[in-house]
């Protein structure tokens, strides 16, 4: 038998190894999805967050151009300013829009 033929024949048995495994993964992710689907919804009795109607002050923040040399300064800004904040999305929209 040839160097090549034992290579095809290797990469063939190497083949259906993997389409076992991926076979054997795929049974397991649609077990696991049937159970998340069939699943009994959790209620949580945690208390809303208050919905704040006061007005926002327009927070000025700094601009991000895209360098991504900046990235870390301005995304530690943005997130004590608003990301980490109490607020809704529409208020954190809002407060940063003009």
């Amino acid at each position: 038998m040839s160097t090549e033929t034992c290579g095809l024949l290797s990469m063939i048995e190497e083949t259906k190894e993997t389409v076992l495994k991926l076979s054997s993964l795929r049974e397991n992710l649609d077990a696991a999805f049937v159970q998340t689907v069939n699943a009994p919804p959790q209620i949580t009795n945690e208390p809303a967050q208050p919905v704040s109607m006061i007005k926002l002050p327009r927070i000025d923040l700094p601009t991000f151009w895209g360098d991504t040399a900046n990235w870390f300064e301005f995304w530690a800004v943005f997130e004590s300013a608003i990301h980490n904040q109490p607020l809704s999305e529409v208020q954190k929209l809002t407060s940063t829009s003009a």
